[in-house]
């Protein structure tokens, strides 16, 4: 069996030709998604991030809000780590 791994940038196209191989048969695994899988509400890596980032990253329906995440980690690569450390062990 063969594995095909896609990567690249924000906007490069990774989802668009994820949902191309998909049409044709091949199973696909987002790995975004199983991430953000591992922290949902209510989860133990939910309060880390949140012990991490402050209440102030969770939405009113109690998920992390990934847009404010986001702006707190993008610009940030040692908060961008700390983010990693949590989620990619869970």
């Amino acid at each position: 069996m063969n594995v095909l791994g896609l990567t690249g940038n924000i906007g490069s196209g990774k989802t668009s030709v994820g949902e191309i191989l998909r049409e044709i048969g091949c199973p696909v695994i987002d790995a975004d998604r199983e991430a953000h899988r591992t922290y949902k509400a209510g989860s133990d890596t939910w309060q880390e991030v949140v012990d991490a980032f402050g209440p102030g990253i969770v939405a009113p329906n109690g998920e992390i809000d990934r847009q404010i995440l986001g702006s707190r980690v993008f610009e940030n690569p040692e908060a961008l780590a700390r983010l990693n450390a949590i989620v990619h062990p869970a």
